[in-house]
């Protein structure tokens, strides 16, 4: 896009940016006020609350970023062709403030298909040759990775296992030992996701914090890094009167496989 538009593409990772003044520098760097540009903020919800705020007015117009830092306080006025596009995984975490100036667009999960295709251009930019990756296994990485990401993590311990056993074959057998390995099921459940499985099982509905409770961790860790994944799959259901495990759910918590994409 950014191509397209003859603009520079900036990408920041909102880990690294921990105080204003260096949220300041990287977006107002001459790359990006030369001809415009396309702001990325990956991460987003990780800034600092006092960063979201300086950027309340860099969504208005005109724009206008207003750095407060150390008693200081500077104003830099942004270009019309400056876009910022803010990724994450949970907007329930950037401040209503900001939030509620930010046009949202969710991106539909990534199929098997559209994954298989990621670990097997993945393993050939890795060294692998294509007659040494089968089609089942990457049929079974593609259904157990949760991401993209996920997918290049499962690659590389695939790898990294035939080279520690002078193999060259990526076969549906290692890859089954590998997540076995792992303690992946063949619904790329986690331990921590059976686990809530089975406290919700026979118990009816349960509360959120409850929930959290029994499982050792945050509401928010709960909510942000188990839950969606659950839900999406259809394996729980989130309800006024709390969290309930689905027929899904319980057939998977049996072992048996449910989702096939």
């Amino acid at each position: 896009v950014a191509d397209e538009l003859d603009r520079h593409f900036c990408y920041i990772n909102c880990v690294a940016i921990k105080s204003p003044l260096a949220f300041r520098e990287a977006v107002m760097h001459p790359d990006n006020t030369a001809k415009g540009a396309i702001i990325m903020l990956d991460e987003a919800h990780t800034l600092p609350k006092a960063i979201q705020d300086n950027m309340l007015s860099m969504l208005e117009w005109p724009a206008v970023l207003v750095t407060c830092y150390k008693n200081q306080l500077m104003r830099d006025t942004l270009q019309q062709n400056i876009t910022f596009v803010l990724a994450t995984n949970y907007a329930g975490n950037i401040d209503e403030a900001l939030h509620s100036r930010l046009e949202q667009i969710n991106f539909q999960e990534y199929s098997s298909k559209e994954k298989s295709i990621i670990a097997i251009k993945y393993l050939i930019d890795c060294g692998q040759k294509v007659d040494n990756i089968d089609a089942a296994a990457i049929h079974e990485i593609a259904i157990r990775a949760r991401s993209p990401r996920e997918v290049k993590k499962s690659c590389d311990n695939m790898v990294r296992y035939i080279n520690q056993r002078g193999q060259s074959l990526i076969s549906l057998e290692v890859v089954e030992e590998v997540f076995k390995i792992l303690d992946v099921d063949g619904n790329g459940l986690l331990q921590n996701d059976r686990i809530l499985l089975g406290k919700l099982n026979g118990a009816g509905h349960v509360g959120v914090e409850t929930l959290a409770a029994m499982l050792h961790l945050s509401k928010k860790e709960l909510e942000t890094k188990i839950e969606p994944y659950l839900l999406r799959k259809g394996l729980i259901n989130r309800t006024s009167s709390g969290r309930a495990i689905t027929s899904d759910g319980i057939r998977a918590l049996r072992g048996e496989r449910v989702i096939h994409d």
